[in-house]
Formats: structure tokens, C-alpha cells, sequence
């Protein structure tokens, strides 16, 4: 209950940049638009987008901008990092939800259904871009950057190797996906999305750890 607390201080100080929900919307009109692009993007790009600003709590949390007030919450030393890593998971959940629709319309304007209707394929994207968030949210936690500018190498890093990454893979070997059927059959996405959230929960509990240690 103390984490979700914490992840509900996340969204009042992330409310200004709640405009990015409309980018699901810039994504399908990239879809429709660009011929050659696979309608499978439009998910990948959604991820992407939400990846990058899954991790505002971690530089917008700080006791000048909230007035401290945080610090006097009851709660464990930890609580608000774990409450920072629900946010994300919450956040890349709604843009899971949001790139449907973009990716599923973008996929019926281009006659491709097949792969649009596989929800192992979204359970199988979901939980790598858990593992990417999870890096990312660690680094912040043990790094533990003051600078802006390595900030935003931390925020950007992840997303872009996840982002062309993925691109690159599509483009370069398009049969993938029959290569990796285990990965898409029911049981094999639903372990890989458990392993997901199991590598996810453990991050935000080492991360936890590690601020704890240099803040006590």
C-alpha cells in the first residue's frame, strides 16, 4: 500500500507530461503513411515512446521541486524507489493498451491481420520492454546521476537499444518470428512474460537496496 502511494505522487508530478499519451495517435498516422513499414512497428514504437519517459519519477522526484514532503510519509527506506518501478511497469502497460489500437488499425489499412491478433506476440514484446525498463530504472538507482547529461543517456540508452534493436532484427532476419515459434505459442509467451515480471520485481528491489545503503 506505502508503494502505491508512491506511485501515485509519480503521476501527480509526471501530470505535465501527460501529452504523450496522444503518441499512439503520431504512430498511426506514421503507419498508414509509410508504405514499406511493417504495422508491427507501431507497437514497437509505442514501447519505445513510453520506455523513454517510464522513468520520470527518477529525476523529477526530488526533495526541491516536491518541497520534501515525501520524506515525511510514513514509509521504509525503499518504498519510493519501488513505488518509481510500479509506476513504470503501469505507465508501459497503458502504452501496451494505447499501441493496440494504433497498430491494429495501421495493421487493417494494410491488410495484415495475422500476426496483429497473436496476443503472445504483445505478451512476448511487453515483457522484453519490462527487462529494458528494469535496466534502466537500476542504472538510475545505482548510478545515481546528478547531471543532467548523463540522465538523459540513462533514459535514452535503453529505449534506442531496445528500439532499433528490434528494428534491426525485423529488418535483417523478417522470418524471426517462425524462428522463435516457442517464444509465440501460448505457454512460451506466458513464461516469458512471468520471467519478465519476476527480472522486474527483483530489480525494483535491488534498486531499493542500493538507495537505501547510500542514503543510510
Amino acid at each position: 500500500m506505502r508503494v502505491l502511494k508512491f506511485a501515485k505522487i509519480d503521476i501527480l508530478l509526471c501530470k505535465s507530461y501527460m501529452w504523450i499519451l496522444l503518441f499512439p495517435v503520431l504512430v498511426l498516422a506514421i503507419v498508414i503513411l509509410e508504405p514499406d513499414m511493417n504495422s508491427l512497428y507501431g507497437t514497437i514504437y509505442c514501447l519505445f515512446g513510453g520506455l523513454v519517459l517510464s522513468s520520470l519519477p527518477f529525476t523529477l522526484h526530488d526533495p526541491r521541486q516536491t518541497g520534501g514532503f515525501t520524506r515525511l510519509l510514513p514509509a521504509r527506506q525503499g518504498d519510493d524507489i519501488k513505488g518509481h518501478f510500479l509506476f513504470s511497469f503501469l505507465f508501459l502497460l497503458l502504452f501496451l493498451i494505447l499501441s493496440l489500437p494504433a497498430a491494429g488499425l495501421g495493421g487493417l489499412f494494410k491488410g495484415e491481420t495475422a500476426a496483429l491478433l497473436s496476443p503472445a506476440l504483445y505478451m512476448v514484446l511487453f515483457s522484453f520492454t519490462l527487462l529494458f525498463a528494469a535496466l534502466q530504472n537500476l542504472l538510475f538507482c545505482i548510478l545515481h546521476a546528478n547531471s543532467q547529461q548523463a540522465q538523459q543517456l540513462i533514459r535514452m540508452a535503453p529505449p534506442f537499444l531496445f528500439f532499433f534493436g528490434g528494428v534491426s532484427l525485423l529488418q535483417r532476419f523478417p522470418d524471426i518470428f517462425t524462428v522463435l515459434d516457442i517464444l509465440f505459442t501460448p505457454a512460451g509467451s506466458c513464461l516469458c512474460l512471468l520471467a519478465g515480471l519476476v527480472l522486474f520485481v527483483l530489480a525494483a528491489e535491488l534498486g531499493a537496496f542500493f538507495v537505501s545503503r547510500q542514503e543510510g
